[in-house]
């Protein structure tokens, strides 16, 4: 929430600014649902992890069956990395996207969003590219 809507709301200056103040060190919640979802997904990751090495333990009894299972975990892991990558940064667009949004005063954010080609919109590091076209 900013000064105006807060001023909208009956406060005068004074006391949006004291409550700007008060709850300026407050962490938005889209960067509170971010870090959960990158959470979540990590731990299933060791979890996956974890599972593998006990399973490698176990077929750690025949050399030629020990390697073929190393490099097919090795892929795995690969791809497992890469597809959290993807979707962290599926993740960080979606949220850049809502937050300028949101910032440009939209009534609907998801009706907004509909409307535009975001297959056209990067993100780099906190900056999108191509939004504005």
């Amino acid at each position: 929430m900013n000064k105006e809507q807060l001023m909208e709301l009956s406060l005068t200056e004074e006391q949006a600014d004291k409550v700007l103040a008060k709850y300026v060190n407050m962490i938005p919640k889209h960067r509170i649902d971010e870090v959960n979802e990158e959470k979540k997904e990590l731990k299933s990751q060791f979890d996956e992890r974890d599972a593998q090495l006990k399973e490698l333990k176990a077929r750690a009894s025949g050399n030629e069956d020990l390697t073929a299972k190393i490099t097919e975990l090795e892929k795995l892991n690969k791809t497992t990395k890469e597809e959290y990558e993807s979707k962290m940064n599926a993740l960080r667009k979606e949220t850049a996207i809502e937050l300028l949004l949101k910032d440009q005063k939209a009534k609907n954010v998801k009706a907004v969003k509909a409307l535009l080609d975001l297959e056209k919109v990067n993100l780099d590091g906190d900056k999108l590219i191509g939004l504005e076209e």
